[in-house]
């Protein structure tokens, strides 16, 4: 009987739990929300504490105390910096909230800012919640990273989330607010939308980006892309783009695009022959290729072409190559026999600096663990490799520390995009 008895007297609380407690929890948080309403009415310069105070009792209610608080005339920034210090978790509804309660009247970059500060690690659901609210989404976006510049890529993917048809300006943004990371920032925007790479890169540029930069991480994101990338960037760049680095950087990433790449550049109205200097150095098998491409977009600069490819092929390299034209042949390989000495050894000097690299790189994948950090160092080290198998190719000492330290990269790592694997 006893037993029972316990039974039902169970189910009946639980029933009695069930059917009042939502209206115990709506007259509870209406409580709270009056109390802070009066509260910040009576003493709106205290606001912010009153804010934290009720917020740290009262988690789940953070948004509403944030909009409360608002309404009855705290700053809207003081308000959601202690939110957002009593509640981090709850920082984007608490940004969207005040910026739903402050009206057209709120400063929405200074309220994501302030947030931010507290939430660092929140800056992307921060940033993306304010533009959903309403909030410009380049004024975000530039608070945000300002505040925490290492969230820059976060930042820009939650903002286009919330924003897709931005996405160029709100790169062009990101970079501006932190300009070393544009390679990062331009490699992953062209990545969502290789369609209008060329745009992404005129934005990154026109926001402070290094143009190197922007076009090896345009080009490695979408490299049937690279001659109107290149373009872009060296019309929007104007006079502050070193053309022949623009070339360079892109015909590394794609060096079968070499061809198009040079005369794009030379078309936007780079120098013919520091053109094809530029890509020939980095990609010489493709050389007749290049030659025909730079004097078919500047016809009368074939003497100054020529010149220059055979400034860069120079001492152990094929001779002049024919004038280009239907059925022109690449140049000649160089005699058996006479081709470039064998790279002598490396000095004990530089024995010692690929030692070092042996020793220092792998460290580098332990400090900086988090995903986005990796992504950047295995890039970086993507070009790296590169560039040294380049210089590899070219012959001398320095073609045997190049080669040394390559090879050092690719034991210790092996999954590396270069290593196909």
């Amino acid at each position: 009987m006893k037993s029972n008895l316990g039974k039902k007297v169970l189910i009946v609380l639980t029933l009695v739990t069930l059917t009042l407690g939502p209206t115990f929890a709506q007259q509870d948080a209406a409580r709270v929300l009056a109390r802070v309403e009066q509260q910040v009415a009576a003493n709106p310069q205290n606001a912010a504490a009153i804010v934290r105070r009720a917020i740290r009792n009262n988690p789940q209610l953070a948004a509403q105390i944030v909009s409360k608080a608002i309404e009855e005339g705290a700053d809207p920034v003081a308000v959601v910096a202690a939110a957002v210090q009593a509640a981090p978790r709850e920082a984007a509804s608490i940004v969207a909230a005040a910026v739903a309660a402050g009206g057209e009247n709120i400063n929405i970059a200074e309220i994501v800012a302030a947030a931010v500060a507290e939430a660092p690690r929140e800056a992307a659901e921060i940033s993306g919640a304010a533009i959903e609210a309403g909030g410009d989404a380049a004024a975000v976006v530039a608070a945000a990273v300002k505040v925490a510049p290492r969230r820059a890529v976060a930042v820009m993917d939650a903002a286009v989330d919330a924003a897709p048809a931005e996405l160029a300006v709100i790169a062009a943004a990101v970079v501006n607010a932190n300009p070393r990371r544009a390679w990062a920032v331009v490699l992953r925007a062209v990545e969502r939308s290789p369609e209008i790479a060329d745009d992404i890169a005129a934005a990154a540029i026109a926001g402070g980006g290094d143009a190197a930069d922007v076009v090896s991480a345009a080009v490695k994101a979408a490299p049937q892309q690279a001659a109107g990338i290149v373009a872009a960037v060296v019309e929007a760049g104007g006079e502050n783009v070193e053309v022949a680095e623009v070339v360079a950087a892109a015909v590394i990433m794609a060096p079968r695009q070499a061809a198009s790449i040079s005369a794009a550049a030379i078309n936007a109205g780079g120098d013919a022959a520091e053109v094809v200097a530029a890509a020939v150095e980095v990609a010489p098998g493709q050389a007749a290729g290049v030659i025909e491409a730079a004097v078919a977009a500047a016809p009368g600069e074939q003497e100054a072409v020529n010149a220059a490819v055979n400034e860069v092929f120079a001492g152990n390299a094929p001779p002049s190559p024919p004038p280009p034209g239907p059925g022109a042949t690449p140049p000649a390989p160089p005699v058996p026999g006479e081709g470039p000495a064998e790279a002598p050894a490396l000095t004990p000097i530089q024995e010692i600096a690929v030692a070092g690299i042996a020793l220092i790189a792998p460290v580098f994948l332990q400090i900086f663990d988090e995903p986005e950090q990796q992504a950047i160092i295995e890039q970086r080290l993507e070009i790296a490799q590169e560039i040294l198998l380049n210089i590899a190719e070219s012959g001398g000492r320095g073609a045997a520390v190049a080669a040394a330290i390559a090879e050092v990269l690719d034991d210790l790592f092996p999954a590396s995009p270069t290593n196909g694997a």
